[in-house]
């Protein structure tokens, strides 16, 4: 038989996020506020306005994400960051550089770097080698790798299983020369 049937099962959330700040229906940032966000792509200071909403936050955070890499979503007035890829190399950080107090309840706190981790990925039962969403396996003269799908991974919550066959007599071979 010259196919393999493999069973992936996908056992840990890849992407890193943390939690920052609850703020009430009614709550605004009472005075000025300055934080510094920093994630895999790199550090932004954002000057947010006094009487700013949780949603008003929201867009401050992600109007740099093309420069931090780092995400802010509001739901049931939780303020979450996240990273906007997946593995150990992720990180999300938030520190208050000035201001921060709320009105109408809530709190915003400093938030340490906070890091993804690698899939938990087992392949016919064998822990393999992760980095973010790409997956690589080598075991009884089989190597492959693939990359996961982070949209089908979060609606899964970061779990779940797939199946798929390998013909291995179609591979073919690498080499590497060098002087």
């Amino acid at each position: 038989d010259t196919k393999i049937k493999v069973d992936v099962k996908v056992a840990a959330e890849v992407a890193s996020t943390g939690a920052w700040g609850d703020f009430s229906s009614s709550a605004k940032l009472e005075g000025n506020m300055k934080i510094e966000v920093t994630g895999s792509l790199g550090t932004k200071v954002i000057e947010i306005a006094s009487g700013s909403t949780a949603s008003e936050v929201q867009a401050a955070i992600n109007a740099v994400k093309v420069h931090t890499g780092v995400s802010a979503s509001v739901q049931s007035d939780q303020l979450t960051l996240a990273s906007a890829g997946y593995g150990s190399r992720e990180f999300v950080s938030v520190n208050v550089l000035e201001g921060g107090d709320l009105t109408g309840g809530g709190t915003i706190t400093h938030h340490e770097r906070v890091y993804g981790k690698d899939g938990t990925v087992l392949i016919n039962g064998q822990s393999v080698t992760t980095d973010g969403l790409n997956v690589y396996y080598n075991s009884a003269g089989i190597s492959f790798g693939f990359s996961m799908n982070a949209t089908a991974l979060n609606k899964a919550n970061g779990t779940g299983t797939v199946s798929f066959t390998i013909d291995h007599n179609r591979g073919g071979a690498t080499f590497q020369l060098g002087t």
